[in-house]
């Protein structure tokens, strides 16, 4: 469930679109690796992975325009930005359709094989996208690269890595998850680890609270007949300050009638204010704001 949450948060922070879109994935990484502080410098490396080569099928065979097995190459890369590992890639692409100097710097440096092509003025075709089922990986992009005058010259299956979020956005990203799964077990004590003493809470319709002891209150099981809203965070950014010890995060929430899975009667934007204490990212700050609702979650009014 949590590598789940991760992967959304991913998908939600829009890489797998900017992916989608580009023209070249090794621009988007070394861009996401410099906005993530990643490392410094921000340098996309492309680290060959020796193992036996996977021959192309009749169907790559026919998308990439050739005849035999012998026109194509291939190679399994990881991609990585200091420490981090952005992703793993299969990659059969035509060496005849490359300059010979490009094919010289793929054969013999680290260059990525997008840097490396960038001036065949490449575009990208996708043939399908998943969230990935492998083990610390977040979601696959399946395409074909073409040239700028449409002839095809390479076929990527790229598997993006837990590794594209950095450790403090992970940990943001786990403490929301870890929150919004006390607040469906209605664990009062859990849910207010995760937020500091002072913290202040505008609620979605207006409401003010000041100090964990009064937010908790705010989860505290309603007495019957009463409706009960499970509330859940749906984190969609998180930016993590260079300088200071704080982070901003924002995305959607929705209320829930009785369950975590049921029918959403309420929902909104949030946006929250993290502070790191001790090793540890806390809540200092939130704020809800109610959009959408329907039935019983349509009957509070908002503070005027």
């Amino acid at each position: 469930m949590i590598l789940l949450l991760v992967a959304q948060l991913a998908s939600l922070q829009g890489l797998d679109q900017q992916l989608l879109a580009s023209r070249s994935a090794t621009a988007t990484l070394e861009a996401w690796c410099r906005d993530h502080h990643l490392a410094d410098p921000p340098r996309i490396v492309a680290k060959v992975v020796d193992g036996a080569a996977k021959r192309p099928t009749a169907d790559q065979l026919k998308r990439l325009a050739v005849t035999s097995a012998h026109d194509v190459m291939f190679r399994h890369v990881r991609l990585v930005c200091g420490s981090h590992i952005l992703s793993e890639a299969d990659n059969w692409y035509v060496p005849s359709r490359l300059t010979s100097e490009m094919n010289r710097v793929l054969d013999t440096t680290d260059t990525p094989f997008g840097k490396a092509v960038a001036s065949l003025g490449p575009t990208r075709e996708t043939i399908s996208t998943s969230v990935s089922s492998q083990p610390d990986a977040l979601f696959e992009i399946h395409a074909v690269l073409y040239t700028r005058d449409h002839k095809p010259f390479s076929e990527v299956a790229e598997v993006y890595q837990r590794g594209l979020l950095d450790d403090d956005v992970q940990a943001i990203t786990l403490a929301r998850a870890g929150q919004n799964q006390a607040i469906v077990a209605g664990d009062l004590e859990r849910i207010s680890t995760y937020w500091t003493d002072d913290v202040t809470v505008r609620r979605a319709l207006g409401i003010p609270m000041t100090g964990k002891a009064e937010v908790r209150k705010a989860f505290e099981a309603p007495k019957p007949p009463e409706p009960h809203t499970v509330y859940q965070r749906l984190t969609g950014d998180v930016m993590v300050s260079a300088q200071w010890p704080l982070a901003y995060e924002s995305g959607k929430w929705e209320g829930h009638l009785d369950t975590a899975t049921g029918q959403v009667v309420i929902g909104g934007e949030y946006s929250a204010q993290w502070v790191k204490r001790d090793g540890r990212w806390l809540i200092r700050s939130e704020v809800f704001v109610a959009l959408t609702c329907a039935g019983v979650g349509c009957q509070s009014a908002a503070l005027p």
